[in-house]
Formats: C-alpha cells, structure tokens, sequence
C-alpha cells in the first residue's frame, strides 16, 4: 500500500516509496533487449502482471552520498559514470554495484520516450523505478534517462533528437 508524504510536496512522487514495498526480485529478468537499433543490449521484462504505482525494481543497497564520494568510489572500483544518479546535489549509488562484469538488474533498463516505469527516489536511500501504468507479463521495462528532477550521467545523448526514433519490436 502506498502512504501519500503529507509533510510537506514532492516534485518528483506524490508518494512516499521504500525497500519494504518492492516487489520480489523474481518478478523481473534480464535478456535480450527488443530494441531493433541496439544488438547485444540486455532488457529488463516482465515475468508477472504489473499493476500502475508499484514498485519494481530498486537499487539492492541504495545510498545517497555527495558528487565526492560517488566520483571516488567509481573511480576506485573502475565503475562506469553512468552508475550513479543525482538529486538535488546528491548521487544515489547502489553500494552492491562493485564491478562492471556483474551489473544488477536496474542497470540493464533502457530508454524510452514513452516509459513504462517511472525513476523515484526511496525515503531509505537510493533509487527505485516505479510502475506509471499497468504493465503485462512478458513487457520490456524502461524509463526515461532524460528527467528534468533526476540526471544520469548519459542524460546528454538521449536527449538528441536522433534518439527520438527508437523503436521496439
């Protein structure tokens, strides 16, 4: 169930979302994209019926820590620059993400104009995506990398206009 923040408005979720309400793990699998333009690109799919406003998947250990400790800890564990997310002058890291070769399910979602899941970040640390809409069995999840409240690293070339045309199967 999900509690509305009534302290004070969010821009970002008009919900209050935690670890406690993710959905098991074992709901979501890695594959093959079903993005024509991409080759050798892992999806993250549906394995059940999603409904709107639950969450899917979260970052394992999810933390919020200053541009200093993200740009140190990716420099020292050789992670991409693309493996943390800012908000409002923090970065939400996944303190499990160590190592390139063994990426967690959150970092195989791809983009899209028209998202399936929605990023959020969690009362408890780090970030979670969030279904915006009822989602079926079998689906590609995706969000949007380009966020007015949240940037990744690669917010840059998804917000060209030669990305516009992705397409799925």
């Amino acid at each position: 169930m999900l509690t509305r923040n009534k302290n004070k408005k969010s821009i970002v979720e008009p919900y209050v979302y935690t670890k406690k309400m993710l959905l098991n793990s074992s709901f979501t699998k890695v594959k093959n994209s079903k993005i024509k333009e991409i080759t050798d690109q892992k999806g993250v799919f549906a394995l059940r019926n999603i409904k709107k406003y639950q969450l899917v998947l979260a970052m394992g250990k999810g933390a919020d820590v200053t541009e200093f400790e993200y740009t140190s800890r990716a420099f020292h564990n050789k992670l991409s620059k693309d493996t943390g997310i800012s908000f409002k002058k923090q970065f939400m890291i996944d303190l499990n993400f160590k190592n390139m070769n063994r990426k967690p399910k959150w970092y195989c979602l791809n983009h899209s104009r028209s998202p399936n899941l929605k990023l959020v970040h969690l009362k408890d640390g780090g970030a979670g995506w969030r279904a915006v809409e009822d989602i079926d069995i079998g689906s590609e999840l995706f969000f949007k990398y380009a966020n007015s409240n949240f940037k990744t690293k690669v917010n840059e070339f998804f917000t060209r206009k030669n990305v516009n045309s992705t397409k799925v199967n």
